[in-house]
């Protein structure tokens, strides 16, 4: 996030500003925001989509997740492992371990059972020592099916979502994007299994 924050500063594209669904305008043929005028808007919101009015219909969930910032001296990795868990390589021996999965408790607020279940996942094949540097807690967008929310809406194509990657955003959301961007300008289709479309049909 904060490359993209200073790659966009670059380009002079970038502030940052609260968003109220209220101020945005819709027309046929694009929309404006404030003094921004685009052809589309594509909401990325992670888990704070299911308060989106023009995506209320989609499956969007949220489930918790804990990780932890580990040091792990002397060990370097430019590769993510996985195994019990995740070990994330953060650049200085630093990892990120991760993660759990809570679907009643929605709050961002690391819990001491999250801490030993991921020191249990952990030392199942991590056989090197290792400091705790910090927990974190955070809800991830999760959808029933396990598949992305990709694409523009069925009655307005300004308006899309790119959300849903779930527990393994770090390893989809790359591949997805570059997807969903060939879709957008150069019109490829959209795999069925990840098209919103795809809810609905159902919904009507």
């Amino acid at each position: 996030m904060q490359s993209l924050r200073e790659y966009f500063q670059e380009k002079q594209a970038y502030f940052q500003e609260d968003f109220h669904f209220n101020d945005l305008e819709i027309f046929d043929n694009g929309i404006k925001w404030k003094h921004i005028t685009a052809e589309k808007i594509i909401f990325c919101e992670g888990h704070l989509g299911v308060n989106n009015p023009w995506f209320d219909w989609l499956p969007l969930e949220e489930t918790k997740g804990e990780i932890l910032i580990v040091e792990i001296p002397g060990f370097e990795s430019e590769y993510i492992l996985k195994r019990s868990c995740s070990i994330i390589p953060l650049g200085g021996n630093l990892f990120k371990v991760g993660a759990t999965f809570d679907w009643d408790d929605t709050t961002e607020i690391p819990t001491e059972k999250g801490r030993t279940e991921l020191i249990q996942k952990l030392e199942k094949f991590l056989k090197a020592p290792y400091k705790i540097v910090d927990q974190e807690a955070g809800l991830r967008p999760t959808v029933r099916d396990r598949r992305p929310l990709i694409g523009l809406h069925p009655q307005n194509s300004n308006i899309g979502i790119f959300n849903g990657m779930g527990t393994k955003g770090i390893m989809l959301a790359p591949w997805f994007a570059q997807h969903f961007t060939e879709h957008v300008l150069e019109g490829k289709p959209l795999k069925k299994e990840v098209d919103i479309q795809r809810f609905w049909v159902k919904k009507t």
